[in-house]
């Protein structure tokens, strides 16, 4: 039968997680920043977000507004495209700003490593139990 080594945590980064508390904003947010600021912050581990990422949370939170708020613009013009004063036709200037955020929104997300590929990358690095024969101190 093959016995497994489990790896376990150091004690100290064991610690720092049972002593570390989630980050808090430095500025006063309003219901639905505060509520993205819940979102993201919890959905990683305590600790794993410095004090520095706090402003990159930030800066995600207001993009995540200014496209919100250029989407129900968007609805209530009712209409992707625009025409200049040439005549010619072109993409309502909302479109690009919400595709601007977004853009700018999956970059600071992998910066946080909140997206799913970062989180991905970041669980990669977990070591896996290895399985040791039960004969391994036989041979030497």
């Amino acid at each position: 039968m093959a016995r497994t080594k489990t790896v376990t945590q150091n004690k100290l980064e064991e610690n720092v997680y049972k002593t570390a508390s989630k980050i808090k904003p430095d500025v006063k947010l309003s219901e639905e920043e505060q509520k993205t600021w819940d979102m993201v912050v919890n959905s990683m581990k305590v600790g794993f977000f410095a004090e520095a990422d706090k402003i990159l949370i930030l800066e995600y939170i207001k993009l995540q507004n200014l496209s919100n708020r250029a989407y129900e613009e968007l609805k209530s013009e009712n209409t992707l495209l625009t025409q200049g004063s040439s005549g010619a036709l072109g993409v309502n200037k909302l479109v690009a700003t919400i595709n601007q955020c977004a853009g700018t929104m999956a970059t600071i997300s992998q910066k946080l490593g909140i997206a799913p590929s970062a989180r991905v990358r970041h669980e990669g690095k977990v070591k896996k139990p290895e399985v040791v024969s039960e004969f391994e101190g036989m041979l030497d």
